[in-house]
């Protein structure tokens, strides 16, 4: 599987005059919180981000080493290491 994988938002949650996936901003989001890291995701998804989310820092450079993005919001203390 590809590490390359956003957090989906349908179609009637984006505003109409919001652009397809490919051309949203693309956000990293880091935190070994599950919770927090799946509402969070969600949130932003409807905010116009294309989001990748990872749990900890294996997951994350995957992402870094695979994929286009725009920026990227780390927790600072994971339990695989620091972000």
């Amino acid at each position: 599987m590809s590490p390359c994988i956003t957090t989906a938002v349908s179609i009637s949650e984006r505003p109409m005059n919001q652009p397809n996936a490919k051309s949203l901003p693309q956000m990293l989001l880091v935190d070994d919180d599950r919770h927090l890291l799946e509402s969070m995701s969600s949130w932003l998804g409807t905010q116009g981000f294309a989001v990748h989310s990872a749990d900890g820092c294996s997951t994350a450079r995957q992402i870094i080493d695979n994929c286009p993005l725009d920026v990227a919001v780390v927790d600072l203390r994971l339990g695989d290491g620091d972000g």
